[in-house]
């Protein structure tokens, strides 16, 4: 998603009268590598995280959806 696509669609919610008050939230995923060797003998794990890209804090909606 570039900044332009994001503009232009929130100007099509914003001309549109159906859609009065509704707003453009984009969703982020991500992944990244983790390595947890306290108590499972140095297992890596893949936790896969969601953030809604409308907070202007980095971790303020971060949820962890599900480890690989």
């Amino acid at each position: 998603m570039s900044g332009d696509w994001a503009w232009k669609q929130a100007d099509l919610i914003a001309v549109d009268p159906e859609t009065h008050g509704a707003m453009l939230c984009p969703l982020i995923l991500g992944s990244d590598k983790t390595t947890v060797s306290v108590a499972t003998g140095q297992n890596n794990y893949y936790p896969c995280t969601c953030h809604w890209g409308t907070s202007g804090i980095m971790f303020e909606g971060l949820t962890v959806m599900w480890w690989l």
